[in-house]
């Protein structure tokens, strides 16, 4: 009996090995915090993996902004089924943005507006094993989109840039002929000839401008239903002298009361710092 009894103690002990449990992060390494936070590089992604199961649940990126404007981060899951969230941080620790991701979807989209700085992204499992991708975009855009102003109706070829009108240059009389004019003599009267007028457009402001995937760019209006525009409506961004820009035709895919959206074949680049645009009914 002596004997037996040592080796039910190392049993006991062995059991009791087998159920150690693991903690959060104690096996996610430095990045499981900010001050371990690895860079991301805008436009470009980034993988990596995280596993509640194993201690490794928490992962910290950063991605560095010189401007004002807008961030895009996307993460794509391999495991749409991980219990997982997505927080934004700016560098004192404020949360910025958070997206609790669901298993219907395959990735996780956060757009949020950005000063200069750094901002960190936080990734968390706490169910759940999966490889991700991550990538960020930054669009520098110094506007305000909760600026808004009274919608305009304009004619398709009109200036929108509201140049002031040039003053009215004074006509000086002309001199009276001498004499009268013989009786029945008067000309006809020539008949006015018709204003021309241009179709009517109507006026808003591009407030977000991303690039599309397979090409050209997305574009985001201050204008929605509650102005006129709808989904299938087409319309063009104007140049620096309020005149169509080549190239710039776009479709509205979606409206809102107060919003619009829109896609184009230019890109980001050839579009610039154009911000006006005309959407014809």
């Amino acid at each position: 009996m002596r004997a037996a009894l040592p080796l039910f103690a190392l049993a006991l002990a062995a059991a009791g090995c087998g159920d150690v449990e693991i903690k959060p992060d104690s096996r996610s390494g430095p990045d499981f915090e900010r001050g371990g936070a690895l860079q991301l590089f805008p436009d470009k992604l980034t993988d990596d993996y995280v596993d509640a199961e194993a201690g490794d649940n928490t992962d910290f990126k950063f991605v560095k902004v010189a401007d004002k404007g807008f961030l895009t981060l996307t993460v794509y899951w391999d495991n749409k089924r991980v219990q997982s969230t997505v927080n934004v941080r700016d560098r004192f620790g404020v949360l910025l943005a958070s997206r609790a991701h669901s298993p219907e979807l395959e990735k996780d989209v956060i757009e949020l507006r950005v000063e200069p700085g750094t901002h960190f992204i936080e990734l968390r499992s706490d169910k759940g094993a999966s490889v991700y991708t991550i990538e960020a975009i930054f669009q520098r855009f110094d506007h305000n989109p909760e600026d808004d102003v009274r919608p305009e109706a304009v004619g398709l070829g009109e200036d929108l840039l509201a140049a002031p009108i040039p003053e009215a240059v004074p006509i000086e009389p002309r001199p009276r002929a001498r004499g009268r004019r013989p009786a029945g003599k008067r000309p006809s009267p020539q008949p006015r000839r018709p204003r021309a007028t241009a179709p009517a457009g109507i006026a808003a402001t591009i407030v977000r401008l991303l690039p599309a995937r397979g090409g050209g760019a997305t574009i985001h209006l201050n204008r929605g239903e509650s102005h006129g525009i709808a989904k299938g409506m087409g319309g063009y961004v104007l140049d620096d002298n309020g005149k169509k820009l080549q190239g710039s035709d776009f479709n509205i895919t979606q409206a809102s009361s107060k919003r619009a959206q829109a896609v184009t074949r230019l890109s980001v680049g050839q579009i610039g710092t154009k911000r006006r645009v005309v959407v014809v009914p």
